[in-house]
């Protein structure tokens, strides 16, 4: 793993986005012809909901994939995700459920095209269980079709684990600090656990100790 402390002005070029192409053009085509996000009643809508509409042309663009499952992950990445869009194609993709409105309205409110692909498992771990795997299932039916070059987030779990077993490389952000990292990782959130050993680069704050990533 390579460890980085991470700050904005570094990780665009870290990142690695496409500088000597410019895809707008592909990108407005791209946000007419997919259909909005959710359906009439709020619901997010599968990833077999758009597979069949995405156009030739557009499969064979390299794209950079954000998953954004939490409010402060739209906050974080939306500058990003701006200065990256002016020079390739980003796919933006959350999750909803029912109470769990927030990361949505965020990514309206900045006025970004997404795909809800999956929901929130609730309270219950087997609930969580069950929502986590059947949102992999859509990932990987719909990722498949997209012509990805690398994923990054906020150490979203499921997208994390579609991304490393499509051989896509991962970008993952780590921002929580334990005070008990030094003395067992598996006490760790388990965001981290499943997230940070399939990572390709791991950025970090400095807050948080390298013996959390090592």
């Amino acid at each position: 793993l390579q460890i980085r402390s991470f700050s904005v002005k570094r990780l665009l070029n870290k990142i690695g986005y496409i500088k000597k192409e410019d895809f707008s053009f592909l990108l407005k085509k791209y946000k007419q012809i997919l259909p909005p996000s959710t359906d009439k009643d709020g619901v997010c809508l599968t990833a077999n909901s758009y597979k069949t509409i995405i156009p030739q042309k557009t499969q064979n663009v390299k794209t950079i994939w954000f998953d954004l499952v939490t409010p402060k992950s739209v906050l974080f990445f939306s500058s990003i995700i701006k200065e990256i869009q002016k020079k390739c194609n980003v796919l933006i993709t959350t999750r909803g459920g029912e109470g769990y409105k927030e990361t949505t309205e965020l990514l309206d409110l900045y006025e970004f095209n997404y795909h809800c692909i999956g929901n929130f498992g609730g309270g219950e771990l087997k609930d969580k269980l069950h929502a986590s795997i059947s949102r992999q299932f859509q990932f990987l039916d719909y990722i498949s079709h997209q012509n990805i070059s690398k994923l990054v987030c906020l150490s979203s779990v499921d997208a994390v684990r579609v991304a490393f077993g499509l051989g896509i490389p991962v970008y993952n952000f780590y921002d929580i600090p334990l005070s008990d990292h030094k003395t067992n990782f598996k006490k760790a959130l388990p965001q981290a656990r499943l997230t940070i050993p399939l990572a390709t680069k791991m950025f970090k704050p400095f807050v948080v100790p390298d013996e959390v990533i090592l």
